[in-house]
């Protein structure tokens, strides 16, 4: 209910604020608005409301889930004022092309805004052991571990291993965040299931009896009200991406393809181009006072040109504030040793090269404004995965690999997921993740979530 409430609110906002916009342009007579505000506005709030539940934006199981949710935000928004515009023009109502200039985005970055103060509120209740769902999970010792390490990296996440089933070996003690969890013999796990610190049972791979033991299992829960989760094999696939398709008996999760070719892939250039030249014309006075700046420190060049890896394994060269001494490159093998990046990555908390401007300059990342340069001539695109070092590329395993099946991006995944902080396991999960299930509103979540990121300078050195 809190949810709904806040939703209307930022409703009711963003109709306000559109609808005195005319006035502030046009300066109408204020008796014209009321009409609007009364019926034209509640039949808009009514379905902005209801597209909002349609994509399940509001669904407990949505909540906490990475991006989608915020998906589900702007799917729900372009789907409301799609159905508001086709109405106004088959009824012929007067709504004016500056409302829609104005609620649309409006709208969107104030739920957006909402949804992360909701989600904040929510992780530090879980972090205290609320709203999470407890579970007991069922598999080999090592899918038991893999699955509940993934819950600890989740941070604040939705569910809580309480108890343990490991049916080959178990290695203990398993820790997990509220202390040592309880390990569970397999012909025990209804009767533990039924203790009111279980709230569900997840299984985490093949239990002995397959699927008939498995339909067995989720009757024998029920008398002890507790649900039943299987935990698919498929990772890192996002939910759009999977359909459930019954068939006699049977349930089947169908995966569609990713998507790198077609009307999407031509949405996201499109985007891109216009993107990019929006952000190249309203950062133009900022290139203006960096340039001066960079140029006022040690008198050096302004740019920074550095050989980075593409789409499909094309070598471009990418644009780049200069944040470091004249020499850097240079004097990179005497810091060698000193390295603290993952991988092939080399990072330095406290690099000596960088310049007092390029201290600044990395840690609001505006260092970065030239790659709209890059995008725009198509070598990169604003959203994506982070692009390479050929060095990085030679180093690359064939699931790696993948990374360079579309343009790398100015942000990304690795960007509001914690930059140069992640580790290089992390950072090619999160852009794996990305290249196999990315959409334009993905891309636009991506974007909003990164202005978020750039005030905070998480991981930014």
């Amino acid at each position: 209910m809190g949810l709904l409430g806040s939703d209307l609110a930022v409703i009711i906002v963003t109709l306000v604020i559109a609808r005195l916009a005319p006035v502030a342009v046009h300066s109408p007579d204020l008796d014209d608005i009321t009409p609007f505000v009364w019926t034209s506005g509640v039949v808009i709030a009514a379905i902005w409301l209801s597209a909002l539940g349609f994509t399940r934006s509001r669904d407990a199981r949505v909540l906490e889930t990475g991006l989608t949710e915020y998906v589900s935000v702007i799917d729900a928004t372009l789907l409301s004022f799609g159905v508001v515009a086709i109405g106004s023009y088959l009824l012929q109502l007067q709504l004016s092309r500056l409302f829609f200039l104005v609620a649309l985005p409006v709208g969107t970055v104030l739920l957006l805004v909402s949804r992360w103060v909701w989600r904040k509120v929510l992780g530090r209740l879980r972090g205290y052991g609320g709203f999470s769902d407890r579970v007991l999970l069922v598999g080999t010792h090592a899918d038991v571990h893999d699955v509940a390490e993934e819950f600890t990296r989740a941070g604040s996440t939705a569910m809580t291993p309480t108890a343990i089933c490991c049916l080959d070996r178990c290695e203990s003690p398993h820790s997990g965040r509220n202390g040592e969890l309880d390990v569970v013999d397999w012909y025990d796990v209804v009767d533990r299931a039924s203790y009111p610190d279980i709230d569900c049972v997840a299984i985490a791979g093949d239990i002995p009896g397959g699927r008939q033991e498995m339909r067995r299992l989720a009757w024998a829960l029920e008398t002890a009200n507790v649900d039943l989760v299987t935990i698919s094999r498929m990772t890192d696939v996002a939910e759009d991406r999977m359909q459930l398709l019954p068939v006699g008996g049977l349930t089947l999760v169908r995966v569609s393809l990713p998507r790198y070719r077609g009307f999407a892939v031509m949405a996201k250039r499109t985007m891109d181009v216009i993107v990019s030249s929006l952000a190249l014309l309203v950062s133009l006075p900022a290139f203006a006072l960096i340039a001066l700046a960079i140029k006022l420190d040690d008198g050096g060049p302004v740019f920074f040109r550095q050989l980075r890896v593409g789409a499909n394994g094309r070598p471009f060269r990418i644009w780049k504030f200069r944040s470091m001494s004249i020499n850097a490159e240079a004097r990179k093998a005497e810091l060698m040793l000193q390295n603290e990046g993952s991988g092939p990555l080399f990072k330095l908390k406290a690099d000596p090269r960088i310049t007092r401007v390029g201290a600044f300059l990395r840690k609001t990342s505006l260092d970065e404004l030239p790659q709209f340069i890059n995008a725009l001539l198509g070598e990169m695109s604003v959203v994506g995965p982070r692009p390479p070092l050929p060095v990085e590329v030679e180093g690359y395993d064939s699931d790696a690999k993948r990374r360079l099946l579309i343009r790398p991006g100015i942000t990304g995944a690795w960007q509001v997921g914690g930059r140069s902080d992640l580790s290089w396991s992390d950072s090619v999960r999160l852009d794996l993740h990305y290249v196999e299930n990315w959409s334009i509103t993905r891309d636009l979540a991506i974007i909003a979530k990164t202005v978020v990121v750039m005030f905070q300078r998480n991981g930014a050195y």
